[in-house]
């Protein structure tokens, strides 16, 4: 069976954490989030991720709902084994140098860890930083032992010089998160009653969109 990407499984476990979810929601909350532009995963890829993640046992089927016109939607609750995959996903985004996606998708839901534990986190990722830091210092100088008139020498210090830059801002970026993130409390994005609102608004433009065709058809 194929594996469903560990941002999309973040996503999917991370708001039915929050509270039961339909298919719907969690689709609709990826839109208003804009997954897409940036969490590394389409809006398309969910309903196939819920399906596989269910058959893990991470999620289940708890009901059905109602909206609008449309026919039963299905309601999903976390299970005690996808909570727990939940925590370990966010443990392993935060340090995480390597994707910065995820550790952007695990800070939406990092509340779900204890306020000490969040600080220690980040701490680690802090300390990564600064030795990543460390190493391109150092290759930069390197680098600038070279001759002045080397012509390979040009580019990499403006590519090092560029990553000393990006480091220093990550570096003061992840500090002055240790300071806050352990004082953030649990609470949704965007709450179901969003969602909701958001459907009808969409549901509104689309029959505006529709009225005109429909009345072309009559009068043609």
């Amino acid at each position: 069976m194929r594996r469903t990407r560990p941002a999309v499984q973040m996503f999917i476990l991370g708001v039915i954490g929050q509270g039961p979810t339909t298919g719907y929601e969690l689709r609709q909350t990826a839109l208003l989030w804009e997954v897409a532009d940036w969490a590394g995963f389409g809006v398309g890829s969910i309903y196939n991720a819920v399906a596989r993640l269910t058959d893990e046992g991470l999620i289940q089927q708890t009901g059905q709902e109602r909206h609008g016109g449309y026919g039963p939607a299905t309601v999903y609750a976390i299970t005690d084994p996808g909570r727990q995959t939940l925590l370990t996903l966010v443990r392993d985004a935060v340090p995480r140098l390597q994707d910065q996606e995820r550790l952007d998708l695990a800070l939406a839901f990092i509340t779900c860890l204890p306020a000490q534990e969040r600080r220690e986190l980040l701490s680690a990722r802090l300390t990564l930083l600064r030795l990543r830091r460390v190493r391109i210092t150092e290759e930069y100088r390197h680098h600038l032992s070279h001759p002045e008139d080397d012509p390979a020498r040009a580019w990499p210090l403006a590519l090092l010089e560029r990553e000393m830059r990006l480091s220093d801002v990550h570096l003061e970026w992840t500090e002055d998160l240790i300071e806050r993130a352990p004082a953030w409390t649990p609470a949704p994005a965007h709450s179901r009653e969003e969602v909701r609102r958001q459907w009808v608004k969409n549901r509104a433009e689309h029959r505006q969109v529709a009225s005109p065709r429909s009345s072309e058809a009559e009068h043609g």
